[in-house]
């Protein structure tokens, strides 16, 4: 028993770091993260027990399956992948996709969820956002803006953390959604 969480633990290392590093090639990140107007969506899957089952090989060809999507769309979405197994109790993995238009976003996970891995995933939540531009300080100083810059490092990152919130405008209006930090 020991053994196959290892084996499982090792796959889906493998998996996160081929999909992480396919996908950070074609588009340009740095311009997609940062411009207003950019469709982000975080998908959260869990795997079946049926894909334990299936032999190495036929896992390791589904793995190449979902390599081929994550190539295909890197021209148009920046994706990565997050390990969430020991996290979450209801979750394996995150998907996090950025693209221009919300399409791109939605075909990727059409086609990813067409995959032999994708059969065997259940998407326990998504959520969709857009970026807008700064609005609650417009008159930020450009040097300040530039000194609160962090440089990113070059390295996949270990963790993703997500609050989702969900507000309305009369919530907006009235400052309550500030009021839960």
């Amino acid at each position: 028993m020991k053994g196959r969480f290892k084996i499982k633990a090792i796959i889906f290392w493998a998996l996160s770091c081929m999909f992480v590093s396919t996908a950070q090639a074609a588009v340009d990140r740095e311009k997609l993260l940062g411009d207003p107007g950019v469709y982000g969506t975080f998908a959260v899957f869990s795997v079946d027990a049926d894909w334990w089952k299936l032999d190495r090989a036929a896992r390791g060809a589904a793995g190449e399956e979902m390599h081929g999507v994550f190539q295909k769309h890197a021209d148009r979405v920046a994706a990565d992948t997050y390990l969430l197994r020991g996290l979450s109790d209801r979750a394996d993995f995150m998907v996090r996709i950025h693209s221009r238009e919300l399409s791109d976003s939605q075909n990727f996970l059409v086609d990813l969820m067409g995959t032999a891995l994708g059969k065997h995933l259940k998407n326990t939540v998504t959520f969709n956002g857009i970026t807008k531009p700064l609005n609650y300080v417009p008159a930020f100083p450009d040097d300040l803006k530039a000194a609160l810059k962090t440089p990113l490092a070059p390295e996949p990152k270990p963790y993703a953390i997500v609050i989702p919130i969900r507000k309305n405008s009369e919530c907006d209006l009235a400052g309550l959604i500030w009021s839960r930090f």
